[in-house]
């Protein structure tokens, strides 16, 4: 399944939703109102990584003591309890873990229904992506900043493009000659040093036949002590005229781009109102974020955990005042602002889905036309 008819599908099911989310909008009396029910969880498994990217100092610095093969089991455990299906192993490098293929089994055991590994793909080799598959991954989401000199320097890894690109061409040869429902999805980091190599990402992934997922790089949050000036200012009239080749290229290929046309708006205009109070924050009540070493955190990485597996159960965690105060802060935006799965927290926002209702009837009516 696309990721982005994951997120329509999510929109339709979670539909009851709605309602809360736009009276909490009006009327912030009506925040405590909304159901609290996560369908996704992103866990970190490992900070530590092979890459020294200049988007991220998380590879600076050694992690140690981080959650067990048991322990991660055990979180698994309980964030299905909670009724969750869709499950991201991420890091740092999650590769870098030699039980990982042990923690994608146990994941699907439990019956997770799309099992995703997060990799920069420098040591995916047939070998490991096969052992993965085998044990239970749905699909692999790789970073991919552009061609080979762009992506090796935002990596700060020589030759990162070239063992990223044969970890990719190895993941679509499984999948064309014996893996048809193996999903490949590339993550691309929309930023000053990389916009120019946004459509030529695009190209690739359709000659791969796998979709683009854009990730547009928020400086002003700092996520891990980035240096914007390293990244370089976004030149607007630069990214209008990605965003209108994107468009041009969706309407051809529908299925290559995870944005919508509507969201590829949001992602033309994210630089220049970076924080969007327009548009609470709902990704609190639709993720649950686990970091290395236990920290639990409502949808955001940005923002300080709000409680530790080690000294909690996840059920408390949850339950507890100060997950319950950090939910509405979010929703409030009383946060440095973010572009974080910015897809999903658009298919929860009224406003949005009636502006995506819009571009695909407008595009139906050209085509008949």
């Amino acid at each position: 399944m696309k990721l982005s008819t994951f997120f329509l599908k999510h929109a339709i099911k979670g539909a009851y939703k709605l309602p809360f989310f736009e009276l909490a909008r009006r009327q912030q009396r009506f925040i405590s109102l909304i159901p609290f029910r996560p369908i996704r969880a992103s866990i970190n498994v490992t900070h530590n990584c092979n890459s020294k990217c200049i988007t991220c100092s998380m590879w600076k610095e050694k992690s140690r003591d981080e959650l067990t093969t048991a322990e991660l089991g055990d979180t698994l455990s309980q964030l299905r309890a909670l009724g969750i299906t869709d499950l991201s192993l991420t890091g740092g490098e999650p590769l870098l873990r030699s039980d990982l293929p042990a923690i994608v089994s146990k994941a699907r055991e439990l019956k997770f229904a799309r099992i995703h590994v997060v990799t920069n793909g420098l040591l995916l080799t047939q070998r490991r992506a096969e052992e993965l598959i085998e044990s239970g991954a749905t699909s692999f989401y790789i970073s991919l900043n552009g061609t080979e000199e762009a992506h090796d320097m935002t990596r700060g890894i020589k030759g990162a493009y070239a063992k990223t690109v044969a970890a990719i061409e190895t993941l679509v040869e499984l999948r064309d000659s014996r893996l048809p429902h193996l999903e490949i999805g590339i993550e691309a980091i929309v930023m000053g040093s990389t916009l120019d190599q946004v459509i030529e990402v695009t190209n690739m992934c359709r000659r791969w036949n796998a979709g683009l997922a854009l990730a547009p790089l928020d400086t002003a949050v700092a996520l891990h002590e980035v240096t914007p000036s390293a990244l370089q200012t976004i030149e607007q009239q630069k990214l209008d005229q990605v965003i209108a080749e994107l468009h041009k290229m969706k309407r051809r290929f529908p299925s290559l781009i995870h944005d919508s046309h509507a969201s590829l708006e949001y992602v033309r205009n994210c630089f220049a109102d970076r924080k969007r109070e327009s548009l609470p924050c709902y990704l609190g009540y639709l993720v649950i974020y686990v970091a290395a070493h236990g920290e639990v955190t409502p949808g955001c990485y940005v923002l300080p955990p709000v409680g530790n597996l080690r000294e909690a159960s996840l059920k408390e965690i949850l339950e507890s005042r100060a997950y319950k105060e950090r939910l509405r802060d979010m929703f409030l935006k009383r946060c440095p602002g973010c572009a974080c799965d910015y897809i999903l927290n658009l298919y929860a926002h009224v406003p949005f889905l009636l502006q995506d209702i819009a571009w695909r009837l407008r595009l139906k009516k050209e085509e008949g036309s």
